[in-house]
Order: C-alpha cells, then structure tokens, then sequence
C-alpha cells in the first residue's frame, strides 16, 4: 500500500495508506509511541473491506477520541450521518450504498453500456475496477499519417470536445514549412463533438480509452481557461465554420514540442492523473512518461489497459454511443487521408499535428497553474 497523503489531525498530521483501488486501510498520526526501545505508530484507523465496499466488522479498528476518517471505499467520503459508519459513500453524482452494492440512482451513462444494469458498482468487477463519478475524461488517439490526440470530458448531453492542432488555412504566423504557427484549441459540444467523434472513430479509426484516475472538472476548469483566455480567429484565417466560432488560437504550436499529444498528457498530469508515472529498479527511480506522437501514446494507453485498472479502453462502448444519435458516416462524412480528422468541411484539416520526438514538459501553459 501507497501513503498518499496526510490530513491534519488536531496539532498533528494523519498519514493516508490506500490500496490498488484507491480504499483508504490504514490512517495514523505522526506521533510515535515509545516501546521498549522502538517506537511504534499511533495507528488511528484501520479498516478492511468486502469486494463491493462494505466495511468487516470484526477487521476494522478506530482509536478512541476520534471521529473516523473522513475518506474510505475507493478514496469516496463517508456518508456517515445518514446509515451509519461507514454504510453510504458519495461519489459526487451519485450516492453508492456498499451493503448492497449499488447506486441509489440511475447510471448517467447507462446509455452507453445497455448490457449492465441501470444501478451497478463498477461494472460488477469490484477487485480490479473502481467507479468513477459518471464525469469521464477519455483520450482519443488515431495514427493515420502523423496521427492525432484529443480529448472528450462528460458524456451524452454534457459532452465537452477539445481538439488541439494548426486548423487555419491561412496562417499569417505559419513558418519552418508549417511545423510552427498559431495553436488552436476548438471545443466542440452537442451534434458537432458528435459528428467529430463519428469521423474521428470511424473513418480515421481512432481509439478511446478512459483515463479512470483523471478529475474531470480540473480538466474541464484548465481547457476552458484555455479557450476563453484565447484570441478569436479572424474570418480572413479560415473558411471553415467551426474552426471560425468554436476556435481560438492559445500559443504558438511546434510539431516538436507543443502539439496535440503533448497538450493532452499535460493537461492529465496538471490535473493529478498519475497514468504516466513509472518506476524502475525496483522502486528506485520514478519518473513520468512524456509523449509527442499520436502512435507512441497509443501504444502505451493500449499496453497500460492490459496492466492496469487506471486506463480502459472504450472503443467499442463509446461507437455505440455515437451510433445512437448517428448514422455510421459515409465516405463523404469525412476525408480519409487526412490524420487530423475532418468533420466534413466544416471543422478543417490539422495536417501534420504531431509528430516528431523529444519531451513534451509542462507545456500546457501559465492559464493550467489556476487548477489546483
């Protein structure tokens, strides 16, 4: 187990220790109790679980003098006031009940799995899956030519779309044969995300994989500072509409330093997700992944859903959902050779957004310091 943070406790701190799902085990403070010699830990808590979350009553300990932990079952805090300790946890929205292993409320994104039922607990995989809060930060990734990254927050109704790449025809800025001009973000809601995603998933043969310890409204805080922080595009810059009302350039964009791979991992690590973080020797060394080309992210998203519960890939979930509200585009509905994705004529090429090698650092820009 990880000690993952600490809280305070009176006038002193609280040590968290979690487990692969994010379960909070053990707490103690950081005092230490002398014995014979040693010193032990001055444990306050300790609690174990059944699969689905409810806590075993013979195997779970609380220090006298103190009022539990604020955090338990998958990291959620504890509804503690209305069924007791331990028994109701929130996961903002919706209300989960552990002893019987279901919401309270309807999935909000039943719609996008018709083989689970409306109220289920992490797709009744409890020891190797978590539940998230219906709020879903998925990352999108197809390699034709240079390939493309992109990401999606929320889902149905309350999709958000943000796609970062060179989407003016005429750039004023543009130099080095086009590797360098403006950077523009378009966010793209309702039918046009929808459309967006039909041409991305099915003409450019995109993947989707669910970033399941990504906060959803950090991202959605920091990409929207972006886009209203941006200049708007001048009708002169393009002749496609969406790229016209739903763009706005935000920096300088380098095909080797600061394109649409590198915006989306470092979005995810600025928000907190640690899906990049790695380990060698043992535990010695740890650093962080940093990608730049659409293949090589997509590569390691495929092999990380294999090995680890923090991506799943979607695929095929989130076709279904777009089949739903649109038919499967026809060759007109997009252009084939074009790695960018186009949503028609009305969202534009982003030729040549990625690519190239290097690290991609923290490039997100001054704006993403404002999400804490």
């Amino acid at each position: 187990m990880d000690i993952v943070c600490c809280v305070m406790l009176a006038q002193h701190h609280r040590a968290v220790s979690t487990d692969h799902l994010g379960n909070v085990r053990v707490t103690v403070s950081d005092m230490l109790i002398p014995r014979g010699g040693v010193f032990d830990a001055d444990l306050r808590t300790l609690t174990d679980y059944y699969p689905f979350g409810m806590t075993m009553p013979e195997r779970s300990y609380e220090a006298a003098g103190i009022d539990g932990h604020r955090y338990g079952y998958n990291g959620k805090e504890n509804d503690n006031e209305v069924k007791g300790e331990g028994n109701q946890q929130d996961y903002g929205f919706r209300i989960y009940d552990p002893r019987v292993a279901r919401f309270l409320s309807v999935d909000p994104l039943a719609r996008e799995y018709p083989g689970l039922t409306l109220y289920q607990f992490s797709s009744n995989t409890p020891i190797w899956a978590v539940d998230r809060d219906g709020l879903e930060a998925r990352v999108y990734t197809e390699t034709r030519q240079t390939g493309h990254s992109f990401i999606t927050l929320g889902t149905g109704e309350g999709l958000v779309l943000y796609s970062y790449g060179r989407y003016l025809d005429n750039d004023p800025d543009s130099r080095l044969g086009g590797a360098v001009g403006n950077g523009v973000l378009l966010r793209f809601t309702g039918a046009v995300a929808r459309q967006y995603l039909s041409t991305q998933l099915y003409t450019n043969e995109a993947r989707a994989f669910q970033i399941n310890d990504a906060n959803e409204t950090k991202l959605r805080t920091l990409f929207q500072k972006l886009w209203d922080d941006g200049k708007p595009i001048a009708p002169t810059e393009t002749d496609k509409p969406n790229v016209l009302n739903l763009g706005r350039k935000i920096n300088v964009y380098d095909l080797v330093s600061f394109n649409c791979t590198t915006i989306v991992c470092d979005a995810l690590k600025l928000t907190g997700s640690k899906v990049f973080d790695e380990e060698a020797l043992w535990g010695l060394f740890k650093f962080d992944q940093d990608f730049v080309i659409p293949s090589s992210l997509q590569n390691f998203l495929v092999n990380k859903s294999e090995s680890s519960s923090q991506v799943g890939e979607v695929t095929s979930g989130v076709k279904k959902g777009i089949s739903a509200d649109l038919a499967k585009p026809a060759g007109t509905a997009g252009v084939a050779n074009q790695s960018s994705g186009v949503s028609g004529d009305a969202v534009g090429s982003s030729a040549n957004s990625s690519g190239g090698s290097g690290n991609s650092g923290n490039n997100v820009g001054s704006s993403s310091r404002d999400v804490d």
